[in-house]
């Protein structure tokens, strides 16, 4: 196994050539799910482990109490009258407070729930959106190589980017500031999560994060050479063009 690794690693070219005619879109499938799956996994405990950091509290509006004009003068309430909780009309939760104290990492992280799911369904539709658009751009219908072999050398690709995740996220833990999080001051909050990865572990991440985008390129490019029998320059431009978006997205 570790020949294998050692090969996709230094030599891709070489690694998809020897398994061209097993590349195919049903597998492409199956690798790109895992690939978002992983990485939403990555998103998600890293987020997970900031919020249980932020254990200062702020005031907010309670959700559980409906709003105030159906609190307001219950007999004049057009729910007055109704089975809704209480025997003099009252909506059921008017008892509850106004306003609520809670840890702010309770709702960052209720707020990443939220978002994880479309980091999923977002990284499938961009690696799909993403392959045809490179198997176009390689050359197209009628030449070497499927739609389905691009996006399984693509679906490779997302593999690199699970391992430079893997790495970058300990550095961003290991940048977490001891108290700042655990402000109650929103705003001293946000600005200790935007100093996250700054000084030498964000030179550092940095660093990591572009390798991992050139590691991406470089096994799209074998890819690319192997399945499409590319010349070295097309499929260099292409490889090119796709790091160069990478980077874009990952420095902005």
């Amino acid at each position: 196994m570790f020949p294998q690794l050692k090969a996709f690693v230094l030599r891709p070219e070489s690694w998809f050539r020897r398994r061209t005619s097993d590349l195919h879109g049903a597998r492409a499938l199956v690798i790109a799910f895992l690939v978002a799956m992983i990485v939403t996994l990555q998103a998600g405990g890293f987020l997970w482990l900031v919020s249980e950091r932020m254990t200062g509290t702020i005031t907010r509006d309670n959700p559980d109490r409906p709003p105030e004009w159906m609190c307001d003068d219950g007999g004049d309430s057009p729910f007055s009258g109704t089975d809704i909780g209480e025997t003099d009309g009252t909506p059921a939760g008017c008892t509850e407070p106004k306003q609520e104290t809670v840890e702010i990492g309770t709702v960052v992280w209720q707020e990443a729930t939220g978002v994880l799911p479309t980091l999923f369904v977002g990284m499938l539709l961009l690696w799909l959106i993403g392959g045809v658009a490179i198997h176009l751009l390689i050359g197209g219908i009628g030449t070497e190589g499927t739609v389905g072999q691009t996006l399984e050398v693509l679906a490779w690709c997302g593999v690199v980017q699970v391992v430079t995740i893997a790495i970058v996220v300990p550095l961003l833990v290991l940048s977490l500031p001891d108290g700042a999080l655990s402000a109650s001051d929103p705003e001293a909050v946000l600005s200790a999560v935007r100093a996250l990865g700054v000084g030498p572990i964000g030179i550092l991440t940095t660093a990591v994060s572009v390798a991992g985008t050139l590691w991406q390129s470089y096994v799209l490019f074998g890819g690319l050479t192997a399945v499409h029998e590319a010349s070295r320059i097309h499929a260099a431009s292409v490889s090119a063009l796709f790091a160069i978006v990478l980077l874009l997205t990952a420095l902005t």
